[in-house]
């Protein structure tokens, strides 16, 4: 029999994917490693799924009964050699793109005036590409906003009021080539 080595990615104890499969260990424990690695530096990071909490655990695991693992066995009979939590990325959705972006891309910007309509992050500058990033929610945008003011030199505006997004709406619309339903809508999934 041949036996191999796997790293996989638990969702709330549930496999979701086999990132890496190898016959050596060696090989793999590199990745695993290189995984974790680049995972302490992810700055925002899923917290919740649908309303729900979730948690995310990569393990590493085998089918090789000679190897001494951690003493836990997943549902198919494979060894646990190591498990460790880590963090998804939150990805956000962007205009005019209309493509998602990471946290560090939207963070990076810097001279832009920018301010909070509903649960999207308006940045504008005369003579720069203007952005819409679209948050989960009122709260998502507000704290994503106070990183951004806190790291970048940036003008914020605050949060608008319903007679001053009444004002901008239709500058927006314009601007960024949405409706006016995408422009209201609590979120994009």
């Amino acid at each position: 029999m041949k036996y191999f080595y796997k790293i996989i990615k638990i969702e709330n104890s549930v496999e979701k994917t086999t990132i890496a499969l190898n016959k050596k260990y060696v090989i793999i424990k590199n990745k695993y490693d290189k995984i974790l690695k680049e995972n302490k530096n992810i700055e925002f990071y899923k917290t919740y799924k649908n309303g729900k909490a979730i948690k995310h655990q990569l393990l590493l695991i085998t089918n090789n009964p000679y190897t001494k693992g951690l003493g836990y066995t997943t549902s198919n009979g494979y060894k646990v050699l190591e498990i460790k939590n880590i963090y998804e990325e939150r990805l956000f959705y962007s205009y005019p793109e209309k493509a998602y972006v990471r946290y560090n891309e939207v963070s990076s910007l810097e001279g832009y005036v920018f301010y909070i309509f509903l649960n999207k992050i308006i940045f504008e500058a005369e003579d720069k590409k203007n952005y819409l990033i679209v948050c989960t929610n009122k709260r998502e945008a507000s704290f994503f906003a106070q990183n951004i003011l806190l790291s970048k030199k940036n003008i914020y505006l605050g949060i608008l009021n319903k007679r001053m997004r009444s004002l901008y709406n239709e500058n927006i619309i314009k601007k960024f080539d949405i409706k006016y339903e995408t422009l209201y809508k609590p979120y994009i999934l």
